[in-house]
């Protein structure tokens, strides 16, 4: 799907931006209003950018791979009971998956209740497991002109 999808960033006031026109994705960096770092993928290559001379534009091709946290275990299904429910996140529908530990199965590792959302394009918007939450904070399936252009 295209899209573009914001979240709150690593450190306090910043905010990631995820750009997705497939098969090129784009991870901006976006701190006091200003792209801190840039990671591009662009026809199956990998870019990173970072600032230089005021602006984003020192890219170089890397190899690293940016892996989902996370793993869904085969046994995970006896741990939980599972519902779906309909709900609205930065301003678009979502269908969420939520979680429940089953009674007599409580282990501190588990935690008790998790949600997994993702908008009716299929990307995820919401997801909050134990103490760690991530939800979006703006979501569009418009990418502007020039986002995937490596940085000049």
């Amino acid at each position: 799907a295209t899209y573009e999808v914001s979240y709150p960033g690593p450190v306090e006031g910043s905010t990631l931006v995820v750009a997705n026109r497939p098969p090129d994705r784009r991870v901006d960096v976006v701190e006091q209003d200003e792209v801190v770092e840039t990671r591009l993928v662009l026809d199956g290559e990998a870019w990173e950018c970072v600032p230089g001379d005021g602006e984003v534009d020192d890219c170089t091709r890397t190899d690293a791979v940016v892996e989902p946290p996370g793993l869904f275990r085969e046994d995970a299904l006896e741990d939980f009971t599972f519902r779906v429910e309909d709900r609205e996140v930065a301003g678009t529908e979502a269908r969420c998956l939520v979680t429940e530990v089953r009674r007599g199965r409580e282990r501190p590792e588990l935690g008790r209740r998790g949600e997994l959302c993702v908008s009716t394009e299929g990307v995820l918007v919401l997801v909050d497991q134990q103490d760690e939450e991530l939800e979006a904070t703006e979501y569009s399936t418009e990418v502007a002109d020039g986002t995937f252009e490596l940085p000049r």
